[in-house]
C-alpha cells in the first residue's frame, strides 16, 4: 500500500476515532435522529478535483433525505464539466493506428451516507464514510477518417471515495464548502481511461433548492 494512502487512512481513521471518543453517545444520537421525520433535500452542486494530475470540474444534482440535520442519505448525478482532462491515446481506425489527444468524458451516479457532527448556521461539518459511484468514461477525439469529433469505447467504472467536508452558508440555501478524501477505484471494465485513484481536495458550492423553496414559502 502506498505511503501516502497509508497516511490518509491513518488521518481519516484518527479523525473518526477522536470524534467517537469525544462523544460517547454518538451512536445513540444517530439512532435517535433516524427515528425523527425525514426531510427531503435537493441540491445543485459543483466541485473541483484532480484526475491524474489534471484539473477537473464536475457539475451535478443531489437528492435524498435528512434526519434531524444529523444523518443524510443521498443519490446524485455528476458529469465532468470542463475539457481540461486531456491525454495522448492510441486509436485504431480500420488498418490505421495513430496517436492523438483524447478528451476525457466522465459521468456517474453515486450513493452516499453522511453524518453531520456540527450543524449550526452558518457552519456545518460532516464525514462521508460511504460514497460509492458507478459511471461511464470514454475519450472524445478527432477521427482521421472523417475529420470529426467522435467518441471512443466506453468503460464501466466503480469508485469509492470517503470524505470529510466543511461548509459555510452565506444564506440558508446557498453556501461554499471544502472537502477532502481519497478516491479508490473498485472496478474498471477496460482500464483504458485515465487513472482515477488519488487524493481529492475540492472547493465547491451548493444551492439547496429545498431550503430556497421553504424560505420563499414562509415569506422570509
Amino acid at each position: 500500500m502506498p505511503v501516502k494512502l497509508r497516511l490518509f487512512l491513518f488521518a481519516f481513521s484518527f479523525l473518526l476515532i477522536a470524534h467517537f471518543q469525544s462523544s460517547g453517545q454518538i451512536l445513540e444520537e444517530i439512532n435517535t435522529s433516524l427515528k425523527t421525520k425525514p426531510k427531503f433535500f435537493l441540491n445543485l452542486s459543483s466541485f473541483n478535483t484532480f484526475i491524474d494530475g489534471d484539473f477537473a470540474s464536475f457539475d451535478g444534482i443531489e437528492t435524498g433525505i435528512t434526519f434531524d440535520k444529523k444523518v443524510r442519505f443521498g443519490v446524485g448525478y455528476f458529469a465532468l464539466a470542463n475539457n481540461g482532462v486531456v491525454t495522448t491515446i492510441s486509436v485504431q481506425e480500420g488498418t490505421n493506428t495513430f496517436e492523438t489527444n483524447g478528451q476525457l468524458e466522465l459521468y456517474y451516479f453515486n450513493l452516499t451516507a453522511e453524518y453531520f457532527f456540527y450543524h449550526e448556521f452558518p457552519w456545518q461539518f460532516s464525514v462521508v464514510p460511504f460514497n460509492v459511484a458507478v459511471g461511464s468514461g470514454h475519450y472524445e477525439y478527432v477521427s482521421h477518417a472523417s475529420g470529426k469529433r467522435v467518441n471512443g469505447p466506453s468503460e464501466l467504472i466503480v469508485v469509492y471515495q470517503p470524505e470529510v467536508t466543511a461548509q459555510y452558508n452565506i444564506l440558508t440555501w446557498f453556501g461554499f464548502g471544502v472537502s477532502t478524501g481519497y478516491r479508490f477505484t473498485l472496478y474498471r471494465s477496460k482500464e483504458q481511461t485515465k487513472a482515477l485513484p488519488g487524493f481529492n481536495f475540492s472547493l465547491d458550492f451548493r444551492l439547496s433548492l429545498d431550503e430556497l423553496y421553504y424560505e420563499l414559502r414562509s415569506g422570509k
